[in-house]
């Protein structure tokens, strides 16, 4: 949060001069296209001899084919950085869309770093590639082969043995439970097994099919809006069907009161957050607003 602050913009020569600055320290940052950015702290006004040097942005590239070596002509690319001291990737939000007739692709601008790529293509079970570091230079021919996912099939019942229309039903890894989902981080913890989510809803007659499923030993999430959330063990198997069969939901409990500000009035608008701490460290958390 700084208290004062000051922008310029370099000129043909790559200089710049910021006017006007009460004395004092400063942190600078420079950003330019193209370039990962490059920081400064500390700097006491007057200085006259800052100097920047600029890292260019590399990038990765390489093919997607099928098992017998023909190329994947249209897929998506999303990236993750790999993370020292976890088995976990971490989500990097960046998603590329890629139609090549060789089945060429080109991820560009990327900061310093070690990363894998995730390919999802119909057909197919979605694939990582093989990791690889990011310096600033173009790594190339980081190829991937994609092959057939399994399909799971099923029925959602409600606690009355009725079809269940509307579950969402996502495919999860065997350690990923609720938890993160209400933890500070929300959703953006991701699958602790880097399973890549493949989800349907159930049709009217509580039935759901995920196709090009991941294969592995791994599990089912099935979540509706007026049902406990559930976890139901799933094997994949590449180019199989698997059938789940029946999964009935379970109604939770509920928790009423009233908030009221000192002098009894209703206090409407209050932020009422329901916590609990469970065995394994694992945090669980709600909110709603009175």
């Amino acid at each position: 949060r700084p208290i004062y602050q000051e922008e310029g913009t370099t000129d043909e020569n790559g200089a710049f001069e910021l006017r006007g600055l009460p004395a004092g320290g400063y942190g600078i940052s420079v950003i330019a296209e193209g370039y990962a950015s490059a920081r400064m702290s500390h700097v006491q006004s007057n200085r006259t001899d800052l100097e920047f040097v600029m890292r260019r942005k590399a990038g990765v590239t390489g093919r997607v084919t099928r098992p017998d070596g023909t190329p994947i002509t249209q897929y998506s690319l999303e990236l993750f950085r790999v993370n020292q001291g976890t088995a976990q990737y971490g989500m990097t939000n960046r998603t590329v869309q890629v139609q090549n007739p060789d089945g060429v692709y080109l991820f560009p601008d990327l900061d310093r770093g070690s990363y894998v790529v995730l390919v999802r293509a119909d057909g197919y079970a979605p694939t990582y590639s093989p990791g690889f570091y990011v310096e600033r230079d173009l790594v190339r021919d980081v190829n991937v082969q994609v092959d057939a996912g399994g399909v799971l099939r099923g029925v959602v019942l409600d606690p009355n043995d009725k079809p269940l229309p509307g579950a969402l039903v996502t495919l999860r890894g065997r350690d990923y439970n609720v938890w993160p989902q209400h933890s500070l981080f929300g959703g953006a913890v991701g699958d602790p097994n880097n399973v890549p989510a493949v989800e349907a809803r159930t049709d009217s007659k509580g039935r759901f099919e995920l196709r090009d499923a991941f294969p592995g030993d791994h599990q089912l999430e099935v979540k509706h809006a007026n049902y406990l959330t559930l976890y139901v063990g799933a094997y994949v198997q590449t180019d199989r069907v698997t059938q789940i069969g029946e999964i009935v939901m379970r109604p939770g409990s509920s928790i009423e009161g009233v908030v009221t500000v000192r002098g009894g009035g209703a206090a409407a608008g209050a932020s009422v957050y329901l916590t609990l701490k469970d065995e394994n460290a694992g945090f669980f958390n709600k909110k709603i607003i009175a």
